[in-house]
């Protein structure tokens, strides 16, 4: 039996430039997911979605929080050297 499980993973108050900045930052962390997963960002003004979607069985939820864990790392890093860019 497979089940489907899909989590939103929302950022408001994040105007539409540094969305489109943070899905630059995140693409090469989305290309070797696990075939049971799919990612997808979007940019919107005032707001900044990933939204990641597990379609398996449920032994293999795991790789659902791996990913989402993966994903958060990747934003942070990539929020901190903006952050940086910006303050210099």
């Amino acid at each position: 039996m497979k089940i489907k499980i899909r989590a939103a993973l929302v950022f408001p108050q994040i105007d539409l430039h540094m969305a489109r900045t943070l899905i630059k930052a995140l693409e090469p962390d989305n290309v070797n997911v696990p075939s049971s997963i799919t990612i997808n960002n979007i940019a919107e003004e005032g707001m900044f979605k990933i939204i990641v979607e597990f379609i398996g069985n449920p032994e293999e939820i795991l790789t659902l929080r791996n990913t989402i864990d993966d994903l958060l790392e990747h934003l942070n890093v990539a929020l901190k050297v903006i952050e940086s860019v910006k303050d210099n």
